[in-house]
C-alpha cells in the first residue's frame, strides 16, 4: 500500500497538470476571442471607409447639381477649388479611419499574441509543477531510503 506522501504527491501532480491544461484552454479561448475582435475591427474600418467614400460621392454630386441648377460651369476654377477641398477633407477622414482601424487591429493582434504566450506558459507551468512534485517525492524517497 502506498504511503500518504506518495498519494498526496500523485494528487498534487494530477492537480498541477489539470490546472495547467485548464489555464491553457482558457488562454487559447481568450486568444481566439481577440483574433475575432481583430477581424471585426478590420471589417468595421473597411465599412467606415466605404461609407465615407459614399458621402464624398454624394457631396460632389450635390455640388455639381447645385452648380448646374444655377447655370454655373462645372469646370470653372471656383468649382475646381471647392471640389478639391471636399476631396482633400474626405481623404483626410479616410486616412484617419484607416489609421484608427490599423491601431485597433494591432491592439487586438498583440492581445491575441499575448494570450497565446500565456497559454504556452500555463501548459509549461503545469507540467513544470507536476515534474517538481515528482522530483521532490523522488528526492525524499532517496533521502529516507524508501524505494517502492
Amino acid at each position: 500500500m502506498a504511503d500518504p506522501i506518495t498519494i498526496a504527491t500523485v494528487v498534487t501532480t494530477a492537480a498541477s497538470l489539470a490546472q495547467g491544461f485548464t489555464s491553457f484552454r482558457a488562454a487559447q479561448a481568450e486568444r481566439a476571442q481577440y483574433e475575432e475582435e481583430r477581424k471585426a475591427a478590420e471589417l468595421a474600418g473597411q465599412q467606415e471607409e466605404v461609407l465615407r467614400r459614399q458621402r464624398l460621392a454624394k457631396a460632389l454630386a450635390t455640388q455639381n447639381a447645385l452648380r448646374a441648377a444655377r447655370g454655373l460651369s462645372l469646370t470653372s476654377p471656383q468649382a475646381d477649388v471647392i471640389r478639391r477641398a471636399t476631396v482633400r477633407e474626405a481623404e483626410s477622414d479616410i486616412a484617419a479611419i484607416r489609421l484608427d482601424s490599423r491601431r485597433r487591429q494591432r491592439r487586438f493582434g498583440l492581445a491575441a499574441e499575448q494570450a497565446g504566450l500565456d497559454a504556452a506558459g500555463a501548459l509549461i507551468g503545469g507540467v513544470g509543477r507536476a515534474a517538481g512534485n515528482l522530483f521532490t517525492l523522488a528526492r525524499a524517497r532517496r533521502e529516507t531510503g524508501k524505494v517502492d
